[in-house]
């Protein structure tokens, strides 16, 4: 399947869409260039994305993000334990073969 055969709604709402399950996944799954913009972003939003990130690095994806992040204490924490310690973090998917 590629982006191109991935049926888009013209608009998506959390109130009454499943936006993980019928947008994130499906296009990032498909995707090879994520770029967003956001006035607030939250380790919360990025989450919701999640799921659909790892087809996206599977593909070769390149994330870019102009963002001006909300981060709490333990936000900050994970990230600076990420940056030391990546592996800890990053799941080897032919670990579960």
């Amino acid at each position: 399947m590629s982006l191109r055969d991935v049926y888009i709604k013209r608009s998506y709402s959390s109130d009454s869409n499943d936006v993980l399950q019928d947008f994130y996944i499906p296009i990032l799954s498909n995707s090879v260039e994520y770029c967003r913009l956001a006035g607030f972003f939250s380790s919360t939003s990025l989450a919701i994305a999640a799921r659909g990130i790892l087809g996206f690095i599977k593909i070769g994806g390149v994330m870019k993000m102009a963002i001006c992040p909300k981060l709490t204490k333990e936000d900050l924490n994970a990230i600076m334990e990420a940056k030391e310690n990546p592996e800890k973090y990053i799941e080897n998917p032919h670990s579960a073969l």
